[in-house]
């Protein structure tokens, strides 16, 4: 499993008082909101006897008490007490730092690694302010392939339909990652084209920024489940909130777009097998690259990963490539 920020849903998948049972990174978790609107996410299991808490669990306070034995524990993961003793016991659950962008939900995990983020995640403007319109694709896949099909810039032509690419530039700058591409549109109008902007915050969040006819974000997470599936979500601004008429239906047409691209990479993900040393060719793009700087993301690169969190910066503007 990786290490870094990932998606465990969406605000109101979480509502006050309930505790919600959640999979992901290989771990049951059980996710609550405390009556002070605070979210907690934690490891599922009562150290006790081994019931899941997401599963009739009750939230007490800033806590949640087990329904087996009502062991409770508070927001830090200590158990602060259990009924029927007159000792509580020294136990704790695991619990993982969270942060909410807008209606998005997060949460920090390394196996074997820091506890404490490494980086900071990012205030995402478009989504803070308005409704988001939500995709969200289960699928059988390695969450390394999200992020190289980024960069994979034959495959826009073959695939997608795209014109010509006019131009791209990577920048890498440790846990953080900038691509512009510059794509033509599939015409002898060499005038016409649009620039794909995507900022990588480690291995779970992309924020893809599309300008051209129409103007549009999309956030995307990739959340793995375990060692064979990964959760991926697609969030974008609602159109709803555009005043201007023809803005608001080119960019419905627009998200539209976007995710017949997305499903049409998904049917390939869906079946294709991750080549450790893939045949390359000219014109393929920096694949090499991307694996090199998604590596350090690696589940065994936790425990050897100790730099101290950094905030996140604005967004970044590519000016040379490597």
């Amino acid at each position: 499993m990786p290490f870094g920020w990932f998606q465990i849903g969406y605000q109101d998948d979480f509502p006050v008082g309930a505790a919600v049972a959640v999979d992901g990174l290989g771990r049951n978790l059980v996710a609550w909101r405390d009556n002070g609107g605070r979210l907690h996410v934690a490891d599922a299991f009562c150290p006790h006897l081994g019931a899941h808490l997401g599963y009739g669990g009750v939230v007490v306070d800033d806590g949640i008490r087990c329904p087996f034995h009502d062991w409770r524990f508070a927001a830090d993961g200590g158990c602060v007490s259990a009924p029927y003793t007159d000792r509580t016991p020294a136990v704790r659950i695991r619990v993982y730092p969270v942060r909410e962008i807008g209606p998005l939900a997060f949460f920090w995990f390394s196996d074997g690694g820091s506890a404490e983020p490494l980086w900071q995640l990012p205030s995402i403007p478009e989504v803070e302010a308005t409704d988001v319109v939500r995709y969200r694709r289960i699928i059988k896949m390695r969450w390394e392939d999200v992020g190289e099909n980024v960069i994979d810039l034959a495959h826009f032509p073959t695939i997608h339909r795209t014109g010509a690419i006019l131009d791209f530039d990577v920048k890498d700058d440790g846990f953080f990652r900038v691509v512009n591409t510059k794509i033509g549109f599939p015409t002898d109008d060499t005038a016409r084209s649009a620039t794909v902007q995507t900022e990588h915050y480690g291995p779970g969040l992309f924020i893809v920024r599309l300008r051209g006819m129409a103007n549009v974000t999309q956030v995307s997470t990739v959340t793995p489940i375990d060692d064979e599936r990964i959760d991926l979500r697609y969030s974008y601004p609602s159109p709803d909130a555009i005043d201007d008429r023809e803005r608001r239906v080119l960019t419905r047409l627009q998200i539209r777009d976007m995710m017949r691209q997305s499903d049409e990479d998904i049917a390939i993900w869906r079946h294709k097998i991750y080549l450790d040393r893939p045949v390359l060719a000219r014109g393929d793009g920096p694949i090499h690259q991307w694996r090199r700087w998604a590596a350090q993301f690696a589940g065994d690169a936790a425990s050897r990963t100790r730099r101290a969190p950094r905030e996140a910066e604005p967004t970044r503007q590519s000016s040379s490539s490597t």
